[in-house]
């Protein structure tokens, strides 16, 4: 499974088990519940202002 590239943030950690105890929406607006995903935490370019400034990504299956 192809990820989409990020626009406005980087990845700072790698991708890792978890266990979605409550509701996500992975990349591709799945809409995910007491299963386990994968996820990985993103931040937020430095030059961009307004926003959250850390966020996770998930996916359903495992990325490669």
């Amino acid at each position: 499974m192809k990820i989409p590239d990020l626009i406005f943030g980087s990845p700072i950690g790698p991708w890792h088990k978890w266990f979605a105890w409550r509701p996500v929406f992975t990349y591709d607006r799945r809409f995910v519940w007491m299963k386990t995903v994968w996820r990985q935490a993103i931040q937020k370019h430095d030059y961009l202002d307004g926003g959250r400034d850390f966020w996770f990504r998930f996916s359903i299956e495992e990325p490669h």
